[in-house]
């Protein structure tokens, strides 16, 4: 039987008695913890913004490790050393986490509706290589995450050497030093575990499933979408009609 690769993680995260939901819990004082790598450093090369306010870490995540004040997620790399690494999804966990239907932060059973965080790809091609979430979780990762929350304006310039303890998740290459991006969040009954047919990777996919809920939780300052583009002819199609719908025969 392969490892379950949450064992790093501490026998606490896979009792049975952790499937319980996730909702109202009261928000307690971070506890610190020294041996943590953030996501954000000096390697990342003017990425940051100015600091906000950190979140106070609700009661049902304090399970997790803590650094400058915010809880680490279950998914986040881990080293021999004990090192967490914000920002750098082991891939082998996110793996398990799919197939298992498991939170990506607290690491525990997922309830439904559970939510996908995704970007508009993403979106669009209706699956997605990040765990679920549930709606409390996915609540406290939008205000912690850096580059959801709008505290970092580009993703990491370099990949971190992980010693082979831990493999980087599929998109690591494709996502050095983009500017932020959009990101929705979808609440779903459900997903199908898939291998993505573009390139070949396990998804979370959704094609065909009517969404409980869809939401926008974050937009880049100056990104222009198609909602945007839209708003701005609304006044020009109220004064000439709309033109870009074919002529009536």
């Amino acid at each position: 039987m392969a490892a379950n690769p949450l064992i790093k993680w501490g026998a606490a995260l896979l009792t049975p008695a952790d499937s319980r939901r996730c909702y109202g819990r009261r928000p307690v004082a971070a506890r610190a913890e020294s041996n943590v790598t953030p996501a954000c450093g000096p390697e990342v090369e003017g990425a940051m913004t100015e600091p906000a306010a950190t979140p106070a870490i609700p009661d049902h995540l304090r399970h997790l490790p803590v650094v400058g004040g915010l809880a680490v997620p279950a998914i986040a790399a881990r080293l021999s050393t004990g090192a967490r690494l914000f920002g750098t999804p082991d891939d082998a966990v996110r793996q398990h986490m799919l197939t298992e239907r498991r939170c990506q932060v607290c690491a525990r059973p997922l309830d439904t509706p559970l939510v996908l965080l995704l970007r508009d790809r993403d979106l669009t091609r209706q699956c997605t290589a990040e765990p679920a979430l549930h709606e409390a979780c996915m609540r406290y990762a939008t205000a912690a995450c850096p580059m959801i929350a709008g505290r970092m304006t580009h993703y990491r310039s370099s990949v971190r050497n992980l010693r082979g303890e831990a493999e980087h998740g599929p998109d690591v290459q494709e996502r050095l030093g983009r500017p932020a991006e959009p990101w929705h969040a979808v609440w779903l009954d459900g997903y199908q575990v898939i291998t993505d047919p573009e390139i070949g990777i396990t998804v979370a996919s959704f094609a065909g499933v009517e969404p409980v809920r869809r939401e926008q939780v974050f937009k880049p300052a100056g990104w222009i979408d198609e909602a945007d583009i839209q708003d701005m002819l609304a006044p020009l199609k109220a004064m000439f009609g709309d033109w870009t719908r074919p002529p009536t025969p």
